[in-house]
């Protein structure tokens, strides 16, 4: 136990600094109540730390990026609270004084604390959503490879949006734990970080505990209302059925979607007990379901300004509300993009409106501000810098934006595809997809107009990313690109959550108890899918796993030799992104996740050392499965006198089947 907290000094170290900084730069440059302070600048100093790590890592050792950019993060917050402190009577901006705020928050600090162990607790039991992308590419960042490169082919750079998965690989290197651990964690931190946000907002915005706890409940649980095809007749669902076809993990479940509404979701990673397929959404899926490469990290940012937007006490504030910008580029790229729209719709609105380019200072900074991150954008690595890179060169990368304009306008969902809003049955079905609250948009455009008018310039162009996200369902995206289309309508999910228990709490103010009960049933029905999902989830908690790929044996194959290979090794293996993910070493086997190449295909029908040696392979990783299944002749090559035993781990296969399993690591680089 001991040695473990050891183990966790440089993490709990960094944290501490970036914690301290962002407490300082909060308290100095905000006009922000001591709640507010704690948790603002926690998330300001996190992300900010992680933002600049990412810029140092592109010349710096890993380690040294990170403390570098802890430093920095002190450094700055302690400069202004030198030079701002005097201005304000905050006891928060003076360093001796930040015991004084942890000690006033200590029961919102357990709060975060106690939320965060339990979303820890279920995503340890959980391996949902791309483990297969997600943990080679945390391991491969943590071994250095920053910006990353995609796993299956290292020629190629990985333009993802990266900048959670970044945070998850500074949890693993500095806390020196496993990439599904970090990952798990880092999901944890961020989902409770925007819980604790959102009411603190919506408790200044209301005034109120009951809607700030209301408005957390909402963000955590909303969803879609799949469910309520249930509630239909029989054979109304299977007219409707008759037009809808069902894709990825939906195709596994039944042939239609009148059988799979009536069974479970069929997904790699899920728990003991399956989630019901009626209660998931491919559009809009609830925040404690975030369990993605993305994870919350966008939303936080997005919290963190729309707190201190109208709070700036000095200009300097434009410094760190860059940073998150630029940060949230990283972050969420389509987000961002309709963000600058919206930044970008509200100036020119002013503009003709007042028939005058004089913008308002206040305008100018925000304009300035992220004109400055969209450099930073398209520099500092992610989906914009490769965007840029293929235009100027020829080097081509992992993902190709590409896509057609359609009419009817659509909604692309990852269980069902293109639902085009001009066939009724699969506008019906894109409607309970979405859930009950888009129907707020006309409520979020009445905001947007009261918030322009009052110079409120950042809530405005956040608010105005729920309407500018609707173009997009004019747009299909190409290929492996096509259930990304649902991100160009995040904004319009995302405001109306955020924004339905404050706008629903005044307009409900001088309404009668009728209307009034109907708004708690509509919160409820929202929520019914989250709750039933997150139930599942807990039950989770009680049997943790690795991944769906990984076992115990493949656990101390990596805390052995996970970034123990020569830098430049290419490791072979039958499943490859188990791998990457063991070694934090590449593998050569694809162009996508999904499709290996036909080069691979046929060393894996004959993979002999030679062979794969002659391939740029210097190491093989094999189970007892996949031995097994070799030929003879192939077997007898891999026991030849160039082939290195490098370790054999055996043990069993499972809890539940204690069938004999092992795992080989074998050198072939002499086999020539």
């Amino acid at each position: 136990m001991t040695e473990r907290l050891l183990s966790l000094l440089p993490l709990l170290a960094i944290l501490g600094l970036s914690a301290l900084g962002g407490w300082m730069l909060a308290a100095s440059l905000f006009r922000l109540r001591r709640s507010e302070v704690a948790f603002v600048g926690f998330g300001l100093g996190l992300f900010t730390q992680n933002w600049l790590f990412n810029i140092f890592a592109h010349w710096f050792a890993f380690t040294t990026s990170a403390w570098l950019a802890a430093i920095i993060v002190l450094l700055s917050g302690a400069l202004a609270a030198w030079h701002l402190a005097p201005r304000t009577s905050h006891p928060a901006s003076r360093i001796p004084e930040i015991w004084r705020l942890i000690r006033d928050t200590l029961p919102l600090w357990i709060l975060f604390a106690l939320l965060a162990y339990i979303f820890y607790s279920t995503g340890r039991g959980l391996g949902l959503f791309d483990d297969y992308q997600n943990l080679p590419t945390i391991s491969l960042m943590a071994a250095g490879d920053i910006p990353p490169h995609f796993a299956l082919d290292p020629s190629l750079p990985f333009g993802y949006h990266y900048f959670f998965l970044l945070l998850a690989a500074q949890f693993m290197r500095l806390g020196d734990t496993f990439p599904w651990i970090a990952l798990d964690a880092a999901h944890a931190l961020t989902i409770s970080l925007t819980l604790v946000l959102t009411a603190l907002w919506a408790g200044r915005v209301t005034n109120s505990r009951i809607a700030a706890l209301c408005a957390a409940l909402i963000v955590a649980f909303a969803s879609g209302t799949r469910w309520m095809l249930l509630l239909l007749p029989a054979k109304l669902v299977e007219i409707i059925s008759s037009h809808i076809t069902l894709i990825g993990s939906s195709s596994l479940i039944a042939g239609d979607l009148a059988h799979a509404l009536l069974l479970p979701w069929r997904i790699e990673g899920a728990g003991p007990m399956p989630f019901p397929f009626a209660f998931t959404s491919g559009v809009n899926p609830p925040l404690i379901m975030s369990y993605g490469g993305s994870g919350a990290a966008g939303g936080i940012i997005l919290l963190v300004l729309l707190i201190t937007a109208p709070r700036w006490r000095h200009w300097a504030a434009v410094i760190p509300t860059t940073i998150l910008l630029a940060a949230y580029s990283l972050a969420n790229d389509s987000g961002y993009g309709i963000f600058g729209l919206g930044l970008l719709f509200t100036a020119l609105v002013w503009a003709v409106t007042h028939r005058s380019l004089k913008l308002p200072r206040t305008l100018w900074l925000w304009l300035g501000a992220a004109a400055l991150s969209a450099l930073f954008a398209v520099l500092q690595g992610g989906m914009f810098t490769e965007l840029i890179r293929s235009i100027f060169s020829k080097q081509e990368s992992y993902f190709h934006l590409s896509g057609s304009a359609v009419f009817p306008p659509v909604v692309v969902s990852g269980h069902f595809g293109v639902l085009s809003l001009g066939n009724p049955s699969q506008a019906l079905v894109a409607l309970l997809e979405m859930g009950a609250l888009i129907f707020l948009l006309p409520l979020v455009i009445w905001l947007t107009r009261k918030t322009f008018r009052r110079g409120r310039w950042y809530e405005t162009a956040l608010l105005a990313t729920a309407t500018l996200g609707l173009p997009a369902s004019f747009i299909v995206m190409d290929g492996e690109m096509l259930t990304a289309s649902a991100r160009l309508m995040g904004g319009l999910f995302f405001v109306t959550t955020l924004y339905a228990v404050p706008l629903l709490w005044f307009w409900a103010r001088r309404r009668s108890e009728t209307w009034k009960t109907g708004l708690v049933a509509v919160g409820a029905m929202s929520m019914l899918s989250g709750l039933l999902l997150f139930g599942t989830s807990l039950i989770a908690a009680q049997k943790p796993v690795l991944a769906p790929f990984l076992n115990q044996i493949d656990a101390q194959v990596a805390a052995e030799y996970w970034n123990q290979l020569p830098p430049n090794a290419l490791v072979f293996d039958f499943y490859p992104p188990r791998a990457p993910t063991l070694f934090g070493r590449f593998t050569a086997s694809s162009r996508t996740w999904y499709v290996p190449s036909p080069e691979w295909e046929a060393l894996a029908r004959d993979p002999s050392p030679p062979r794969l040696s002659t391939n740029g392979f210097d190491y093989v990783y094999i189970d007892s499965d996949q031995w097994s299944r070799l030929s003879d002749e192939a077997r007898a090559a891999f026991q030849s006198a160039c082939v290195k035993v490098v370790a054999k781990y055996e043990g069993i296969h499972s809890e539940e089947d204690y069938t004999k399993d092992f795992r080989l690591l074998l050198d072939i680089r002499g086999c020539k």
